[in-house]
């Protein structure tokens, strides 16, 4: 799916509206860095690079070894979320084709373990090659949330289960 149709998608998705209707949504890039385990390459590991400033803001809690993502845009369109692999060691790494089941959702703060969907954040096209998930996250109201990315590679279907958080409701 092309980012033109991701965008026209948006502006139709909810009760008819057109584009110019709508609130500019940010844009947010979010690099998913997939690395492989020395010696054994399909056991691999998935983050983010530490971001603690602007409005999104990605880490990981040292308590539970559990990344995080913050969204906060002070009340604008929400956010067009793209969700870019990064796999400099050749994984073959790809988001699955159909949005749906590249990403599970739900409105709670544990990562979903089964084919779920949240209205808040939309998995709504794989584009890149399959490197590229792009979510639109209403980011309204203020909520904690949980999400599995998931993936094909090489080795096997894989997932990588961060907990989200909207802060501007």
């Amino acid at each position: 799916m092309s980012f033109r149709r991701i965008l026209k998608w948006l502006g139709t998705m909810f009760g008819g509206q057109t584009v110019p209707n709508l609130k500019k949504p940010e844009i947010a890039n979010i690099e998913v860095v997939v690395t492989p385990e020395t010696g054994n390459p399909s056991n691999m590991k998935f983050s983010f690079p530490t971001k603690l400033n602007g409005k999104v803001k990605h880490w990981k809690e040292n308590s539970d070894d559990t990344w995080h993502v913050r969204f906060e845009n002070q009340g604008a369109g929400g956010f067009l979320v793209l969700f870019n692999i990064e796999d400099d060691n050749g994984t073959g790494c790809r988001f699955h084709d159909d949005p749906a089941e590249a990403m599970y959702c739900h409105g709670l703060p544990s990562c979903p373990t089964g084919p779920s969907r949240w209205e808040q954040f939309v998995p709504v096209g794989v584009i890149n090659d399959g490197r590229t998930l792009v979510v639109f996250n209403r980011n309204n109201p203020a909520h904690d949330f949980g999400f599995t990315l998931r993936f094909t590679t090489d080795f096997g279907p894989r997932e990588f289960d961060p907990i989200g958080e909207d802060a501007n409701g």
